[in-house]
């Protein structure tokens, strides 16, 4: 199942007008994470906007052709047609930023990471559980 998503993560950016794509970085961690870092270098250098976004201090407001993201010192215009949406574990803090994530996936953006994934991958017995279901061997205690 991740590989389907990495694929068609490629084929939603191969497939987009790459004058309109933009991708939006959800962190809890603005200033110090160099993945966010490497995403805003690689876009640049791929002529994408890319936006690092603190989910903690994010409002999120409908607007007509999509919805746009407060950060307190600028707004980010974002529509689920050309918006790619990169959740990092800072999302799962809280609650509020919890909804933020889901209110973006049943908005019909296209996240790398899904809330559930990352839920899933934050506890071991769910993950162990989902890989014996799988047929994936699980070492046991």
């Amino acid at each position: 199942m991740p590989i389907n998503r990495v694929l068609d993560f490629f084929s939603y950016i191969n497939e987009s007008n790459i004058e309109t794509t933009k991708i939006v970085v959800l962190t809890g961690n603005v200033k110090g994470s160099k993945t966010s870092t490497s995403f805003k270098e690689e876009c640049k250098k791929r002529k994408i906007e890319c936006y690092i976004v603190d989910v903690n201090d994010a409002i999120i407001e409908k607007s007509y052709n999509g919805h746009l993201i407060n950060t307190g010192d600028n707004t980010i215009q974002i529509d689920p047609n050309s918006t790619v949406i990169v959740p990092r574990r800072g999302v799962l803090e809280n609650s509020y930023t919890k909804q933020i994530l889901s209110y973006l996936e049943d908005s019909r953006y296209f996240t790398v990471n899904t809330l559930e994934s990352m839920e899933v991958c934050e506890n071991k017995y769910l993950t162990s559980q989902i890989l014996e279901e799988s047929g994936l061997p699980v070492p046991k205690c």
